[in-house]
Formats: structure tokens, sequence, C-alpha cells
């Protein structure tokens, strides 16, 4: 929930992009041939339309069962795309995901007490400032600086 909550609220990417291959209508607009439409992923992200809160970080919105449960279209959270076109990355980037994310919890608890961070957007989002994340375990205590920034 934590992971799924992660990236609705801060995706990696800003949306994508397809060039029309015939000419189409959509929702009323005609659409030529060769013409670039783009899917702004963030702005469906926030939706009020798709989740209650859109600015607010509930992790509980993605549990079955819970009163917070989003009930958003299924394609309101395409991070990956979809179909033909979807990342061909998506399930190994996951996994990956979920690995470290358990490995480091497992072994750490993470800690962070500097100033708030916002995106950064251009070939993908990231972090404006470098992070500093306190990573305890036991009695020992490593300080880690994450470099985000050019």
């Amino acid at each position: 929930a934590f992971l799924h909550e992660s990236q609705r609220f801060n995706p990696a990417v800003l949306g994508f992009s397809r060039t029309t291959q015939v000419d189409m209508a959509l929702e009323g607009y005609q659409i030529p041939k060769g013409t670039m439409v783009t899917y702004p992923l963030q702005l469906t992200l926030r939706d009020p339309t798709q989740y209650s809160d859109p600015d607010k970080f509930l992790p509980e919105r993605w549990l079955r069962g819970c009163p917070q449960h989003h009930q958003a279209h299924p394609f309101a959270t395409v991070i990956f795309s979809h179909g033909p076109r979807m990342c061909v990355g998506r399930r190994f980037a996951e996994l990956e995901l979920y690995m470290l994310a358990i490995k480091i919890l497992q072994r750490y608890r993470l800690e962070y007490h500097h100033e708030h961070v916002d995106i950064l957007t251009e070939f993908v989002n990231k972090p404006d400032k470098n992070l500093i994340l306190i990573f305890l375990s036991g009695l020992l205590t490593n300080s880690v600086r994450i470099s985000t920034c050019s």
C-alpha cells in the first residue's frame, strides 16, 4: 500500500505520449494521423474525481476493505502505461522495489529530520535537493547522503 501510494503521489514520470497512427475522434475531438497525444499522468493521479483527498499521502487507500479504499478507474493509475506499449521492465522494476523496501525495513529504521522535499521534473521526476537519510540499526547509526541533484 505504501509503495502504491508513493507511486501515485510522486510518480517517476510526468506522463507519456503516443503518435496517432490513424485519424480518430477522442471525446468528440477530431485527431489527425501523426498527432502527438499526451497523457498527463500527474494530473490523473491527483484528480479529486478519482481519489478523495488527492493531495494527502494515504497508503490505506490501497487496502481492500478499508473505508478509505479508492474507487478510481483502473486506468487512473497506469504508472507503467498499458497494453502493447507498456514498460517491458514493469514486473522487474516492481519486484526490485519491493525487495529493496523489504530488505531495508527488515534491517533498519529510517529517519529524516530535514526540510520538506519537493519534486524537480526533468526527464524523470526526482527530489529537488539532496536527501540525508538516517539508517538506524541497533547500536549503529549510519547517515547516508543521497545525491539526486546535478
